[in-house]
């Protein structure tokens, strides 16, 4: 909040390294009834900004991302369309496990890939200082505000109300610049 620690990751979207861990369970898990009232584990978020490439045909996009808390519904979404999104992207390298087609997970992870897709958005990346990007309210929102006060849910039914409500809001966690 103070400015002082900022954090830029890279990720490519089909990169599983970067996505993992993206669950982590709690002790609660160990008891149904216990994980049905508390919930069975936490979603985890990778600290900093994220800055995520995707190969869409020829062309390379990317998206800038924070993580939030789930201080409103939109929030909560978000965070669980990321986690699907996220587990697709596993499923897709566990698909290609099985397959043993190994040169395709690794070719997602391999710096050759990342030096093409980061020169691809070069241009419009270097507009951008680390500085604009925190401070850009549509990408993190209040919670780096000095008076920002974090909202924790305890229970399965407040996460589920919650998911409910926001459902009908549209999703503004990811800004393409």
């Amino acid at each position: 909040r103070l400015g002082r620690l900022q954090h830029l990751r890279l990720a490519n979207y089909e990169d599983t390294v970067t996505l993992l861990p993206f669950f982590a369970p709690k002790l609660t898990l160990l008891s149904p009834i216990m994980a049905a009232s508390m919930g069975g584990g936490n979603l985890y978020k990778h600290c900093g900004m994220r800055l995520r490439f995707k190969r869409n045909d020829k062309d390379i996009k990317h998206t800038i991302v924070y993580a939030k808390d789930h201080a409103d519904e939109d929030a909560y979404s978000n965070e669980i369309e990321e986690a699907v999104e996220s587990g697709k992207t596993l499923w897709n390298a566990l698909t290609f496990m099985i397959t043993q087609d190994y040169q395709k997970v690794l070719e997602f992870h391999s710096c050759e890939e990342y030096e093409e897709r980061i020169e691809s958005v070069k241009y419009e990346l270097e507009k951008i200082t680390l500085d604009d990007l925190y401070q850009d309210k549509k990408i993190v929102g209040n919670i780096l505000d000095p008076d920002y006060k974090p909202v924790m849910m305890l229970g399965f039914k407040d996460r589920a109300s919650r998911y409910a409500n926001s459902l009908t809001k549209s999703d503004t966690r990811e800004v393409v610049v």
